[in-house]
């Protein structure tokens, strides 16, 4: 996967590299799937592990910032992070959207593009036009949709998530870093389109069913092992997509998995 070709008028004109932050949010203490992100990326190989795969997939983006946010407590995390030279910031366990308010305000950018690390598929080539969506509409708050679960990111800026963390203090605001934007369509500009190439395709290919992208199941995981079997690390969203039409079988083992949505 050759790193994402960046407009660079539009890079130079709003300093995007000193404006935003692509923070990941990771932990190793999920209940469906517990030190999912510290799997290997397959029984092959075992040199590298899901969330080091996230971070190198992040890079092709060229931004300089690429921080994991995770619990302070979470001391299993920390030493791996510390052992790989991976940089990461800590933050509440039970308050996300403080640790991204911390690590944004530490890395002094106005921007964050949040990604996590159960989404071994993340397509870096969506963060720029994300990032371009949410500064030339002026939002708070911009993602693409449309897209298989797991391969998108959405950006959102710094001053929505202060101005949330104080009026709206649900613990569930607390626990989904952006929920409070998207509940409250009073108090913030937010926005999804579809990513028209992508919608493109699915309707040239006549593909009516996507498949299922993230990690929190361990039916999820297999899938994920069998499309890294067939692909290895440089492929594309539509490289999966071109498989998934050349051998949906080994799609099919996380199809019956329900995403749970707030």
């Amino acid at each position: 996967m050759e790193a994402v070709k960046i407009g660079m008028s539009f890079w130079d004109n709003y300093n995007i590299d000193s404006r935003v932050a692509i923070l990941i949010q990771a932990r190793t203490t999920s209940q469906r799937l517990p030190k999912k992100v510290l799997l290997p990326l397959s029984l092959e190989d075992q040199t590298q592990t899901v969330i080091e795969w996230i971070y190198e997939r992040l890079k092709k983006t060229l931004l300089s910032n690429i921080y994991f946010v995770i619990p302070e407590e979470d001391r299993d995390l920390i030493d791996f992070l510390e052992k790989k030279s991976l940089p990461f910031f800590c933050g509440p366990l039970e308050d996300v959207r403080r640790r991204y308010i911390l690590a944004a305000e530490y890395l002094k950018v106005e921007i964050i593009v949040r990604a996590t690390a159960d989404n071994p598929f993340v397509e870096p080539s969506l963060v720029l036009p994300t990032i371009r969506e949410l500064i030339e509409e002026n939002l708070d708050l911009f993602s693409f949709v449309g897209l298989p679960i797991g391969v998108s990111v959405e950006a959102f800026t710094l001053q929505s998530l202060k101005k949330g963390e104080e009026e709206l203090n649900d613990p569930l605001y607390k626990e989904h870093v952006s929920l409070h934007i998207k509940k409250n369509p009073h108090l913030f500009r937010f926005n999804h389109k579809e990513y028209k190439e992508f919608i493109n395709y699915i309707n040239k290919k006549n593909i009516n069913v996507l498949p299922r992208l993230t990690l929190d199941e361990k039916e999820d995981y297999q899938v994920f092992k069998n499309v890294y079997k067939k692909l290895k690390k440089d492929f594309s969203i539509f490289n999966v997509m071109e498989l998934y039409l050349r051998e949906p079988e080994i799609f099919l083992g996380n199809m019956h998995v329900q995403q749970r949505k707030f």
